[in-house]
């Protein structure tokens, strides 16, 4: 898990705090893994949440403003909202120090 305290936010002392949440639910094999879960990446900010996952999985891009229960896949009406939200998780995952070979499980937007 990676990250920062929201005290300056709650606290007035800061006004902003991340641009993007990144969310997984990281599955893999071996003693006491959970194995019965594909692992798919959520990048959500305040407006947009992209959804990214391995192959043969199909990326979904929601609208949260007017679709807050994600029930309107927008991903082939807003490609370019999905490109760049795509573009921001690569970048995350490379300052964390990840594998291209993972990386470009998810760098199919």
């Amino acid at each position: 898990m990676y990250g920062r305290s929201w005290m300056p936010l709650m606290s007035g002392i800061a006004d902003k705090h991340w641009e993007n949440v990144f969310t997984t639910c990281y599955s893999w094999t071996g003693p006491g893994r959970i194995t019965y879960l594909t692992s798919l990446i959520t990048v959500t900010n305040p407006r947009w949440s992209l959804i990214v996952g391995p192959q043969p999985f199909q990326a979904e891009l929601y609208d949260l403003w007017v679709d807050p229960k994600q029930e309107h896949n927008l991903i082939k009406k807003r490609p370019e909202i999905a490109k760049h939200l795509c573009k921001q998780l690569v970048e995350f995952m490379r300052e964390q120090n990840a594998e291209e070979d993972y990386i470009k499980t998810y760098a199919r937007v």
